[in-house]
């Protein structure tokens, strides 16, 4: 064999060699994508572990049990407690534990639970505040979609070992307060409980939100939930809380140096005054003081004469109708109509009730929002399914009238707040002719 047959019998090897070896590596591929894969999963779920350890823990534990974890107060993410405790319990409908419904294998259901508890994590919910740094929080996108993977695909005791690591053993619920200056579990004569004024601490949610007392009155504080709570009165103590304890009773008696006028009372531990732990408290002169003169009496307006009633309203009488003009009662007669016919349309926490509208052309809607998230009202194809109107939290009604552009027809309307469309946000308005 010659020299030129020698090196074209090596040329045709080393090309079979190289062909072979490309078959075995695109066949390999798969495999290989799936590594690298599982590889950048783990890197996020790490991550998330340490987000979760710096953001998370305080309010769910490290375990992720929450609430039923005494002293918490974030919602259950994992676990295999079944019962009435867990708000997500239906019993009858559904009966399974936070870890097998957070880490369901349901696409479809997946899917909610995801836009659910990301929507949560952005803006907020309930107690818990608002950390998507478009809502002033702390985590951006990435962070906030590693935490929902935790959530899904985390091994809860493998999140455990990790924060007992980081913190160096186990991060107890770190107390809210800071200095309690209250009496604890004091016995109280008949005579006694005449002067002193009760403020419970139910759930989220002070009874009742508007009180009145004296300079060096007394009041009770009742902490009646089974989460921590503090008094804070706006203005005056707001470096140094008073602590109240589960199921505990505190006295704290009215210093001498808080002027009397109406003040706001919240309690600080986070998130709980965006729940709604918010109250009015009047601080009214002593019992015993009497003013020098006229001049330097202090006039106190008080929000309600006793606990609880509410705030006081400057009402203007109405006129008889027979002293209206035909034209103002032609007026009123007509917005009441107006008003009687105009649907009601209710926004929770995620969902709308009802999820099916119908409106006359020009007519309106009234929309309220009676849960502890922002929402608002938009139309799909209609001005780029811009927000057309916001529902603020609190309960308070407003009024949206449909646009003389908006033509007869069968339309989807939604809310725009991020992921809460995604999360079943969404129905079916009809205006008619």
């Amino acid at each position: 064999m010659g020299a030129v047959q020698r090196l074209a019998l090596v040329v045709i090897i080393g090309l079979t060699a190289l062909a072979t070896l490309l078959v075995i590596y695109l066949a390999d591929e798969p495999n290989r994508r799936a590594a690298e894969a599982q590889e950048q999963e783990e890197a996020s779920l790490e991550r998330a572990m340490g987000a979760y350890t710096q953001f998370c823990v305080s309010c769910h534990g490290p375990a992720g049990r929450g609430f039923l974890e005494t002293g918490r107060i974030g919602w259950p993410l994992a676990g295999d407690y079944v019962g009435p405790k867990d708000p997500n319990f239906k019993e009858g409908e559904d009966e399974r534990s936070p870890t097998e419904r957070n880490q369901t294998e349901n696409p479809v259901e997946w899917d909610r639970r995801e836009a659910t508890i990301a929507a949560a994590i952005y803006e907020g919910r309930g107690a818990m505040p608002a950390w998507g740094e478009d809502f002033g929080g702390e985590l951006n996108d990435e962070q906030i979609r590693e935490l929902v993977l935790l959530i899904h695909e985390g091994d809860w005791n493998e999140v455990y070992n990790y924060v007992i690591e980081a913190n160096e053993g186990y991060p107890t619920v770190p107390p809210a307060g800071g200095g309690n200056t209250g009496r604890t579990n004091v016995a109280i004569s008949e005579a006694e409980a005449e002067d002193i004024i009760q403020i419970n601490a139910v759930g989220l949610e002070w009874e009742p939100d508007v009180v009145q007392i004296p300079v060096s009155g007394t009041i009770q504080l009742v902490n009646e939930s089974d989460i921590f709570h503090t008094f804070v009165i706006e203005g005056y103590n707001d470096d140094n809380p008073i602590d109240m304890p589960v199921g505990e009773t505190v006295l704290w008696e009215v210093p001498d140096d808080l002027p009397p006028r109406e003040y706001t009372f919240y309690c600080s531990v986070p998130g709980h005054a965006e729940a709604g732990m918010v109250g009015s408290i009047t601080i009214l002169p002593a019992l015993d003081s009497e003013p020098e003169d006229e001049g330097s009496a202090v006039e106190v307006q008080p929000e309600a004469t006793t606990p609880g009633e509410g705030e006081l309203e400057n009402v203007t009488p109405e006129l008889p109708s027979d002293q209206e003009s035909p034209e103002q009662r032609e007026e009123v007669g007509s917005a009441a109509e107006a008003s009687a016919d105009a649907p009601t349309l209710e926004a929770f926490d995620i969902g709308w009730e009802p999820t099916e509208l119908t409106v006359a052309a020009g007519g309106t809607i009234t929309m309220v929002n009676t849960g502890n998230a922002q929402h608002n009202f938009a139309i799909d194809g209609y001005h780029d399914g811009e927000v057309l109107q916001d529902i603020p939290v609190g309960g308070e009604p407003v009024t949206w009238q449909v646009p003389d552009d908006l033509a007869p027809g069968t339309y989807t309307f939604f809310c725009a707040v991020p992921g809460h469309r995604e999360a079943g946000m969404e129905g079916t308005l009809t205006v008619t002719e």
